[in-house]
């Protein structure tokens, strides 16, 4: 993939059709039939909404009060509904050291969840080497992740929806 980032690749996408970031290497790729698919199977699709965004989980800040109403309005906008908010204090880059991430993880395991909101690729982490691992194992296990911050789901045409 290169230095190429996330974000850049989203602003590059002139499809106006929704996108996710899904387990093969960020490729990116439009999800809805997917959708379709699970709302024909259900009424809506358990997702997980994971912050990090604080740096003190004693006192979550702006940054954190934006990722949880965004995340909330994201899957409210997609037909999702969130199973669980996990939040981690923002500041390691490795998400396998933070314990909700690992969470999320179990989570996806154990298929309780089908689809990971955040607000950007840096609450996953900073570092692009250290999100593809954890890309392809929630890809394994049939979880993809979605991003709720406004510029990056709106040059996706909306979200998931």
């Amino acid at each position: 993939m290169g230095d190429t980032t996330v974000a850049a690749k989203l602003l590059r996408m002139s499809t106006g059709r929704p996108i996710a970031i899904t387990s093969d290497r960020y490729a990116m790729r439009s999800h809805r039939p997917l959708l379709r698919r699970l709302a024909m199977t259900r009424t809506s699709t358990p997702a997980v909404l994971y912050i990090c965004a604080s740096r003190s989980q004693d006192v979550p800040g702006v940054a954190h009060e934006r990722a949880v109403q965004e995340g909330r309005d994201f899957a409210v906008k997609n037909g999702l509904r969130i199973v669980a908010e996990i939040v981690d204090r923002y500041g390691e880059p490795v998400p396998q050291r933070r314990a909700g991430w690992l969470k999320v993880r179990e989570m996806a395991e154990r298929g309780e969840v089908e689809v990971v909101i955040t607000r950007w690729p840096n609450a996953l982490s900073p570092a692009s080497e250290f999100r593809h691992p954890e890309l392809d194992h929630l890809g394994r296990h049939g979880a993809q992740l979605f991003f709720s911050w406004a510029p990056l789901n709106a040059m996706a045409g909306g979200g998931c929806a």
